[in-house]
């Protein structure tokens, strides 16, 4: 990754945007988990809830009552059987090649106050991330489809009959909608059952899967995380070879979708970025040029402060007095 992001570039990294919940955090940097989500409790309603097409409609979609109890119909039986009880048998990591989009700060980074995880290169070989028997997750790009829909004729039963679990797998868990276009999301898929503790009959539960430390490069700190989260962030990372980035939104520039506020990135090793504070990583693309930090002994050395000593005094005494200050 170079200095400030450059869209043009395609990325070999994998990025994953997390949110400022600590437990989350602290739960992949020092205790080496990470969530492998079920389907069903992913954000997309339309997700793994396809258009079925079939050959002729007649009464695939009638529906019928028996003493005040509505039966499935012959829709709500396939969908059952061939997509939700397949589906949540398997965990996705959703990760993505962007890690400077706004919208993805602000829907998976609660608002850019929480961070993105940059895996290594080939961290999917890692032995943290094969399966259980030992054999290597796919890991594939999403597909974006105007139409999503499955088309009864592109399954193909085996000879008992059943839809092997490759074409459910292939068909439902790399597509997704084109409004999504925007995330170009990359997915790693594992079965459950590597979890002991997997219960089928509990969707809503969480399956925790070991990760090394040695799969992460760098983490990038959203503009809006605050200077005591950054610290403590560093502090799971203690002892281990991991490079900070700080994301700062560009006001007044264009970002890769042609969109007003563009992420850029700033690198530790440029200035430390540990005790910037939210207000300062919202600039303008003049700032970016020219920013630095010059330290001083005292505020008087502030080359504005006897324009507006009041100020000056009120805004350093606030600070102290509502954060420590970090050395």
């Amino acid at each position: 990754m170079s200095q400030q992001s450059d869209e043009s570039i395609e990325l070999i990294n994998f990025f994953k945007y997390i949110s400022d919940d600590l437990s989350v955090i602290e739960g992949i940097l020092k205790s080496k988990k990470i969530r492998f989500t079920q389907p069903s409790a992913l954000n997309d309603p339309l997700e793994f809830n396809p258009t079925i097409k079939y050959d002729n409609i007649n009464t695939q979609y009638d529906r019928y009552s028996l003493n005040g109890v509505l039966l499935p119909s012959a829709d709500d039986h396939f969908r059952k059987k061939y997509i939700l009880d397949q589906i949540n048998l398997f965990g996705i990591l959703s990760l993505t090649k962007i890690p400077d989009a706004f919208d993805m700060w602000n829907r998976y980074a609660n608002g850019h106050k929480g961070i993105v995880i940059v895996f290594r290169e080939n961290f999917e070989n890692d032995k943290s991330m094969l399966s259980s028997t030992g054999g290597q997750l796919p890991l594939k790009e999403v597909k974006y489809v105007e139409e999503y829909c499955l088309n009864l004729n592109d399954l193909k039963p085996n000879s008992n009959g059943q839809i092997p679990i490759e074409q459910i797998q292939e068909l439902y868990f790399y597509k997704k909608t084109k409004r999504w276009i925007d995330e170009r999301e990359w997915r790693m898929v594992r079965s459950l059952w590597d979890r002991p503790d997997y219960d089928i009959n509990n969707p809503d539960k969480l399956y925790l899967f070991d990760i090394s430390i040695d799969c992460i490069d760098s983490i990038i700190f959203g503009a809006k995380i605050s200077v005591e989260n950054k610290h403590k962030i560093k502090s799971y990372c203690e002892n281990k070879i991991i490079n900070y980035w700080q994301a700062v939104i560009v006001r007044n520039e264009m970002d890769r979708f042609g969109r007003i506020g563009k992420i850029s990135l700033i690198s530790n090793d440029q200035i430390n970025i540990f005790n910037l504070r939210p207000s300062t990583c919202v600039l303008d693309k003049e700032q970016l040029q020219h920013i630095k930090i010059i330290s001083i002994n005292k505020l008087s050395d502030h080359p504005y402060y006897d324009i507006d000593r009041n100020f000056f005094d009120n805004y350093y005494m606030g600070v102290q007095s509502r954060h420590r200050i970090p050395k």
